[in-house]
């Protein structure tokens, strides 16, 4: 598998997992205690996915490839105040089997959870986060974005969560620059 190259890439780690084979297996696989935590998540997966399972509808539109990606931030081009503590960003990348049914599920999933974000924001009397959509290269991409800039950046502000369909490709990135990367490469073909 040729990964994908991206500016200021920091490290890439591909893994091949057919989650799905997986989720069947996971009884034999897991203890006891993990599984109740599973199942947990299921059903917080349900709601994100408008009642869908994750075990029988949504890992089958799941390709085994998944990718990680860790890039360097240049916080001078980003526009943002750079916090003292200055993570890389990184991506998870899916690939999809039908990407013309799931990568709008996943768009639509990806919205949902700022909803739960700005829920929880809300209880803790935090500012909320918007939602930006915005097109570069023919590539919509959707990035999460504070209402109000923090007065002094905490580590919270190295993330930007965005979200890009590219090709077959689902990416869900920690900053729009690295989505967009990614997302340019995988539109030119990186495999």
């Amino acid at each position: 598998m040729d990964l994908p190259v991206v500016p200021r890439r920091q490290a890439t780690l591909a893994l091949s997992r057919d989650l799905g084979r997986f989720w069947e297996s996971r009884e034999k696989l897991l203890a006891p205690a993990a599984l109740a935590g599973l199942a947990q998540f299921d059903t917080t997966i349900a709601l994100l996915f408008g009642g869908r399972t994750l075990g029988e509808e949504l890992l089958p539109w799941l390709r085994p490839e998944i990718l990680l990606v860790a890039q360097r931030q240049e916080w001078t081009q980003q526009g943002r105040r750079a916090p003292v503590v200055k993570l890389p960003g990184f991506a998870l990348v899916f690939r999809l089997k039908d990407p013309e049914r799931g990568g709008p599920e996943l768009e639509v999933a990806f919205q949902t959870v700022l909803g739960f974000v700005n829920l929880d924001r809300g209880q803790k009397g935090l500012p909320p986060y918007r939602l930006e959509t915005t097109t570069h290269d023919g590539l919509t991409s959707w990035t999460m974005r504070p209402l109000v800039a923090e007065p002094e950046p905490g580590i919270a502000a190295n993330y930007e969560w965005s979200a890009l369909r590219s090709s077959d490709r689902f990416v869900i990135a920690s900053t729009p620059a690295l989505a967009r990367d990614l997302g340019r490469a995988f539109a030119a073909g990186a495999v």
